[in-house]
């Protein structure tokens, strides 16, 4: 029996072994029909983009040539990294951004992960850009050119991937073609980059109108969102009331925040959190009747000077317990508390306090908290999911 006579599912088998070699894959494809109509879709399923040179040029052609290659396509990667620290020939950024505006062009195209510098080097200008630099210039018109597109044709992206995403105002946000790009997503990750500055504050005008307004405004248009992550590269404030009170999302399955701080709230009853309040406890406890897991890995409580008696992780998790019906999985690490020997310079995990002009640490004179109370808390919460699941059989 020759290779050619192998049953068709035999030869799915073999093919989807070699389904990270796309040079095999592509050489299979020549074997016979059979296999071709097996290893294309497996060899074409991925489509890489990048900034150097001759990238925009071939992308051109392919579009050009009705190539059956876009029946295939299922994902896009776009990497800006081979820019970083390096000097070499590279596309334009027009010639770059123009890419996106044929998106549509790929009828089966359900993911696009975009891959920017994870360093901020917004004080690097070029002229022809005006004020901002050619990354910030590059990601503004990437999603102008998928705002465009998603109003001329049809792109019905499911998964997006922004990493390096700069925290700075983003007028393409705003765009009709951004909101519908955004409505059809099940999956959003967004992995910020902000500033590489000695002193970070929070507080920024340019900074805050990312979080309140700009990034507020997608992710409120992405109504059919059952996957959310959102990382930020410094313990950071957000959720406030100016845009975040507003966004319900009621398909909100799987939440993973990372390095986001929950900020010090006056004059409120420190047992009870309503789901209208507009902090990051009100947008988790908004989709408690669909969320079913939730990461808040590197996550912090902030401790305000003087404050006698701070809001612990105790009490929120107490509340999770109850408000949240449905969770089958929680995360939090580092748990609370030192992680090191006394006698070596530890900061105290999970809770932080603003330096002033500089950023949130956690290098506290003294425990701000009992780390045992919430320790127990957090076991406690983890039995509640436990017995949870053993009572649904999951």
């Amino acid at each position: 029996m020759s290779i050619c006579d192998l049953p068709p599912e035999l030869k799915g088998t073999i093919l989807s072994e070699l389904a990270d070699d796309k040079t095999a894959l592509r050489c299979c494809r020549l074997i016979s029909k059979d296999f071709e109509s097996i290893a294309a879709p497996l060899a074409f399923k991925i489509l890489n983009l990048s900034r150097r040179q001759g990238c925009s040029e071939k992308f051109t052609e392919l579009l050009r040539g009705g190539s059956s290659i876009l029946n295939h396509v299922k994902e896009i990667h776009f990497s800006a990294l081979e820019t970083q620290r390096h000097v070499f020939q590279a596309d334009d950024i027009d010639d770059t951004i123009a890419m996106f505006g044929h998106l549509s062009e790929f009828p089966d195209l359900k993911a696009l992960r975009l891959y920017f510098h994870d360093e901020f080097e917004e004080d690097v200008y070029e002229i022809e850009y005006g004020d901002m630099s050619p990354i910030r210039a590059l990601q503004i018109g990437i999603f102008e050119a998928l705002a465009d597109s998603v109003l001329r044709n049809h792109l019905d992206l499911q998964e997006l991937e922004i990493h390096g995403l700069l925290a700075l105002p983003n007028e393409s946000f705003h765009l009709d073609g951004t909101g519908l790009l955004f409505a059809n997503l099940v999956t959003l990750q967004v992995q910020l980059v902000t500033t590489d500055a000695e002193y970070f504050d929070f507080t920024d005008e340019d900074y805050r109108t990312f979080w309140d307004v700009d990034l507020a405004k997608v992710l409120g248009a992405a109504q059919n969102l059952e996957n959310l992550i959102l990382i930020s590269d410094e313990d950071t404030c957000g959720f406030n009331p100016q845009g975040w009170s507003r966004i319900s999302l009621p398909n909100l399955k799987h939440i993973r925040l990372e390095s986001i701080v929950f900020t010090y709230i006056q004059d409120f009853e420190q047992e009870v959190i309503s789901p209208d309040y507009a902090g990051v406890e009100g947008f988790i406890l908004r989709h408690g009747p669909s969320l079913e897991s939730l990461d808040l890995s590197s996550c912090a409580i902030e401790v305000a000077e003087g404050d006698a008696t701070p809001r612990t992780w105790a009490m929120i998790w107490k509340i999770f317990e109850t408000s949240l019906p449905r969770l089958r999985s929680f995360k939090y690490d580092p748990l609370p508390g030192q992680h090191l020997p006394e006698d070596e310079l530890c900061g105290f995990e999970g809770y932080v306090f603003y330096l002033e002009e500089c950023r949130f640490v956690h290098d506290f004179d003294e425990d701000p908290v009992s780390a045992t109370l919430d320790r127990v808390a957090y076991a406690s919460l983890q039995r509640v999911i436990g017995d949870r699941r053993i009572a649904l059989g999951s």
